[in-house]
């Protein structure tokens, strides 16, 4: 992974992503470069890589420092996150309105594991129960926009999952 193609919005290079160290890697890599927004389906909160200290406290960051920068994440299942602990379940609680976590309805739910920052930048993977054969692209705002289209109508219907809503108290 060369350190100068790593612009958010920039270049059209695609990088494989192997295991989760790359996925990781790829997320540090681009998120000090979001202003705006990341957007997550993750079909179970990606507890080993969403769940990781480091990506944590950069999020934190961004909504600590960038009043206007929004996270939202539409999962279908928060069983093993919230038995595991999950660091974004913990922000969530900590920024109500910057970042929300919604459950797809049943007839909404998809297998598909993806993030999109800032409507530009694509990290994605085939398998949401493995991390390989993932891809990142630094610059894919077509393949954002029509992930975040279908994205943004299931997030219309979807709901605060009742086992993330009694952490809240």
């Amino acid at each position: 992974m060369s350190g100068t193609d790593w612009l958010l919005g920039e270049g059209t290079h695609s990088y494989p992503l192997p295991d989760l160290a790359a996925f990781t890697e790829a997320l540090l890599r681009l998120l000090p470069q979001t202003r705006r927004s990341v957007i997550i389906q993750a079909p179970e909160l990606d507890t080993p890589w969403l769940g990781n200290q480091a990506i944590g406290n950069l999020l934190s960051r961004h909504l600590r420092h960038h009043p206007r920068f929004r996270l939202q994440l539409l999962f279908n299942d928060a069983r093993r996150a919230v038995r595991q602990g999950h660091h974004l379940i913990r922000l969530a609680q900590q920024f109500p309105s910057y970042f929300d976590l919604r459950r797809a309805q049943p007839d909404d739910q998809r297998n598909a594991a993806w993030l999109v920052l800032d409507e530009r930048a694509l990290i994605s993977r085939d398998d949401p129960q493995r991390f390989r054969d993932g891809t990142a692209s630094p610059n894919a705002p077509l393949a954002a926009r029509n992930l975040l289209r279908d994205f943004e109508d299931r997030w219309q219907r979807a709901q605060p999952d009742p086992q993330l809503r009694r952490l809240y108290l």
